[in-house]
């Protein structure tokens, strides 16, 4: 059993770690804030979306909420696209659903990650919605604590990971000038780690 020595040096070396991350990716999310036009900014909270997106739609099928879970799809595929359904999703759609209109007890092993999930969707439709390409921090930031508490929950090295690819993404968009021209590219890399996420939250609620 690690002593309490362990224990202050682990929390340390986990806080320097997050000051080292948010020190490299706020620059960057400032700059995208200031310049990103709403297509490049809705292309980059798509993106962080795509990848919280599997966790979000398997834990209401799975609970047997599939119309909810419908609603969560046609939301992600909205941010991709002009809506083909009328009428679109809205955040306050969403804010109905399970996931953002309850508060959840501590022991729900996929729960907790659901609500994240859904709150990253949330703010991503404020970006197209509501045309507040501001609202990248909060899509930015959620994404990041979804990494986080997969990387504690697994010990896999998941954070880091996210906060440099939230950097390279925005970058990229930026020096492109046209987020349609790296839609599906995007789109495809954050559907890899998607499913590498669920893959790892339905191990960690199997264990």
């Amino acid at each position: 059993m690690a002593g309490i020595d362990d224990i202050l040096a682990e929390q340390a070396r986990r806080l320097a770690e997050r000051e080292s991350l948010q020190d490299r990716l706020t620059p960057v999310l400032e700059d995208f804030v200031a310049r990103a036009t709403g297509e490049q900014a809705a292309c980059f909270a798509a993106a962080c979306a795509e990848r919280a997106a599997g966790i979000l739609l398997w834990n209401a099928a799975s609970e047997g909420r599939q119309a909810e879970a419908d609603v969560y799809l046609r939301a992600v595929e909205q941010l991709w696209t002009d809506p083909t359904e009328s009428p679109a999703v809205t955040q306050d759609d969403l804010q109905r659903l399970y996931e953002l209109s309850h508060h959840y007890e501590p022991g729900g092993k996929a729960a907790g990650f659901a609500e994240l999930a859904a709150r990253v969707l949330w703010s991503a439709l404020a970006v197209t919605e509501k045309g507040e390409p501001s609202a990248a921090r909060s899509v930015s930031s959620t994404t990041l604590k979804i990494a986080s508490g997969l990387e504690k929950a697994t010990g896999t090295s998941l954070e880091a990971d996210e906060a440099d690819r939230q950097a390279a993404d925005m970058r990229s968009l930026i020096e492109e000038g046209s987020a349609e021209e790296l839609k599906a590219t995007l789109r495809e890399q954050s559907r890899a780690v998607g499913r590498d996420w669920l893959a790892l939250a339905q191990d960690y609620v199997r264990s």
